[in-house]
Order: C-alpha cells, then sequence, then structure tokens
C-alpha cells in the first residue's frame, strides 16, 4: 500500500487511477457521474473501502443500468459541468425516448416507466430531471411546435427569388420537412383533439411566426395579380393548400395504401412523385386563366 491510500488522501482528477478500475456490480451498486471537470472524490471515496460495494464511473447513459445510488461528485465548473449534462447525457437520452414514446402512443398512452427504461435510467433519475410526466411532455410539445413553425416558414420559400420560384422552393422545402418528420403532424392533431385546452396556445405559436411572412407573401401575390401574371388569391388559402397538398399523404397512407395498390409499390417513388405533383397543381393555380 503506497504512503497516500494509507493516509486516506483524496486525489486529484488528473492523478486519479480510479477511471481504469473495473466495472464489477457488488451487493450495493453506485454509480458515478463522470463530470469532465470532475474536483475530487470525497463524495465517493469511503464506499470503496467496503468490499460489497462497487463505485464505478460511468459517462454515457447506456452505461447507468440500475444502480442503488447515483452520485453527481464535486466539480470545478457547476455550469459547465451542469451544461454538459443536461445537453449530451441523461436528459438528451430521456428526450430522445420521451418523443418515442409520446409520438407514438400519445400523452394518454405514453408511461414514464417505459421512457426511462427505453433512456436506460432508473425511473427516480427521470424524475429529478422532469418531476412530471406534463412537463416532459411540455418540452416534447414545444420542440414539436418549433419544427412545425420551421415547416411553415419553409413553406413560404426564400425571400428573394421571384415568387413563381420562391413557391415552388417553399412547398418543396415543406414536403421535404413532413417526409423527414412524418410522425409531427399527427401528433399535434391527435393532441389538439384530444386535449383540446392546448388549441389556443397553438393557435397564438403559429401565428407569430406566420403572421409576418403572409403579408410579405400577400403583397407580392396582389402585385403578381395587378399586372396581370397571376390569378388573385388570398394568401391564407395558398398556404391551406400546400399544407393539405403535402401533409395529407403522410397522415393518410396506412389508410390510402392498400386502395392505391401498386403505385404505392415503391414507398420512396410514390412521395417523390407527390413531391412533384403537389407543387405543379398548387402553381398551376396561380396561372392567369386567358378568357
Amino acid at each position: 500500500m503506497c504512503i497516500r491510500d494509507s493516509l486516506d488522501i483524496d486525489d486529484e482528477d488528473s492523478l486519479s487511477t480510479r477511471f481504469d478500475r473495473g466495472s464489477e456490480r457488488r451487493a450495493i451498486d453506485i454509480a458515478v457521474v463522470r463530470l469532465p471537470r470532475i474536483s475530487n472524490f470525497t463524495d465517493v471515496s469511503p464506499f470503496e473501502r467496503y468490499e460489497n460495494v462497487s463505485v464505478r464511473y460511468i459517462e454515457r447513459a447506456a452505461e447507468l443500468g440500475a444502480p442503488d445510488m447515483i452520485v453527481l461528485p464535486g466539480t470545478k465548473s457547476t455550469i459547465a459541468d451542469l451544461k454538459w449534462l443536461r445537453e449530451s447525457w441523461l436528459e438528451a437520452a430521456i428526450l430522445k425516448a420521451a418523443e418515442r414514446e409520446f409520438l407514438t402512443k400519445g400523452y394518454a398512452g405514453a408511461r414514464t416507466t417505459s421512457i426511462a427504461e427505453a433512456a436506460g435510467v432508473t425511473h427516480a433519475m427521470l424524475h429529478y430531471y422532469f418531476r412530471t410526466k406534463e412537463q416532459l411532455f411540455e418540452r416534447i410539445l414545444d420542440e414539436k411546435m418549433r419544427l412545425m413553425g420551421e415547416s411553415v416558414l419553409a413553406a413560404f420559400g426564400q425571400p428573394g427569388l421571384p415568387l413563381a420560384e420562391r413557391l415552388r422552393d417553399g412547398i418543396e422545402r415543406h414536403f421535404d420537412f413532413i417526409m423527414a418528420n412524418p410522425d409531427i403532424p399527427r401528433f399535434i392533431v391527435n393532441e389538439v383533439f384530444s386535449r383540446p385546452e392546448r388549441y389556443e396556445t397553438m393557435q397564438a405559436r403559429i401565428r407569430e411566426i406566420a403572421g409576418v411572412l403572409m403579408c410579405d407573401i400577400q403583397r407580392e401575390l396582389d402585385a403578381s395579380a395587378d399586372r396581370g401574371e397571376t390569378e388573385r388569391i388570398d394568401v391564407r388559402m395558398l398556404l391551406l393548400d400546400i399544407i393539405s397538398l403535402n401533409v395529407f399523404p403522410f397522415i393518410a397512407y396506412p389508410v390510402i395504401e392498400p386502395i392505391l395498390g401498386d403505385l404505392t409499390a415503391d414507398r420512396e417513388r410514390f412521395f417523390a412523385r407527390r413531391r412533384a405533383e403537389n407543387t405543379e397543381v398548387i402553381l398551376r393555380r396561380l396561372k392567369k386563366c386567358d378568357s
């Protein structure tokens, strides 16, 4: 035994050999979160003296398992390590598992025990980050509403482009967003119908996001109509056309697939075709009809 061990002097993280120890689990299992700026081992060193106690230093949520105790040790930078912990460790794993649970089962069907199991954390640890199921759901809903808001912005295309090009760009970008996130529209629609109290909140967020852009597009549409280039159209109806045509195939796909037969045999090809046809249908509506 070295003099340092016999005197039980607490070692600094840079000098410690603790991280190199095995991960054998004993009768009592203690998991210590290995923070990037860990300062000392005062909180855990007494437990290391007991033969029936295992002290494991873990860096990833997948290594956590179901310990009897979880220790957050001292840190040289509390704010920085807390930020790291939230962004790259347990909170990220919990949010990823919660997203899958809520998107597939909705609020009513989701279970925090299932979320904890999927995230590889204890139920108690989940509640350390999110006190209630409602709080966790709000975090997921806020993120999905943000993404939906971005999709609405995308539907108006890139400012500065000629009107037809801007709308084509917007329609295609909106379709691509829905294709990359097909569960989001169904999730939000289901929550609106099952929990109507959320509807006003969603309306306010969407109005805030789309309001300015809708006025901008309406001015371009009116100017184009005044020049005789396009039909006069209300931007709200145009937005409704874009959203309904782009979203419907994804929400209704399980229903329309058997009806359309071989048209949906190649799913990727089917959606590529819908993307092109939706764009042409909407742009065709703008074209000036000859009397």
